[in-house]
């Protein structure tokens, strides 16, 4: 979702409230759209070819919508603050250098917080990319270690 469009969907997300409380179905709107026209969490070309194309893999277990309280609900949950209270458990943190959905700057804020023990990952990678091929398999490659290197100690 665009900056801009957070006004719009502060709106919208009244106005679904409303609408539940009055016994309406929750309002729905999609994943993923390139058309400006047509609201969607995310009309970044990468976002798009991402979900499409895992949609084709499974049509019968996607759809490309969610409910406005769901995306409501994900704009303001921010479990950074609590990073500081995973230790003593091990933490590693897998992180995509170029990721507009969970910008760098704040993950790597939050890795800053966390105390011992504690890895970073961090790929030269988008949002997407961490989910198939090379990055995907330095990711795999990164967690396997890790999980040998704290469970199998």
């Amino acid at each position: 979702m665009k900056p801009s469009d957070h006004a719009m969907m502060s709106m919208l997300f009244q106005g679904d409230r409303i609408g539940r409380a009055a016994g309406h179905p929750p309002a729905r709107l999609s994943v993923a759209d390139k058309d400006p026209a047509v609201p969607a969490c995310l009309t970044m070309d990468e976002a798009v070819d991402y979900y499409t194309g895992h949609a084709a893999k499974v049509p019968d277990l996607w759809t490309n919508d969610v409910t406005f309280r769901s995306v409501e609900y994900g704009r303001a949950y921010n479990g950074s603050h609590l990073i500081d209270r995973i230790s003593p458990m091990p933490l590693l943190l897998v992180v995509a250098k170029h990721d507009y959905g969970g910008p760098t700057d704040l993950a790597l804020s939050a890795y800053n917080r966390a105390l011992e023990p504690k890895k970073l990952t961090l790929l030269d990678c988008s949002h997407f990319q961490i989910y198939s091929g090379e990055y995907f398999e330095k990711s795999m490659e990164s967690q396997v270690a890790f999980l040998k290197e704290t469970l199998c100690a």
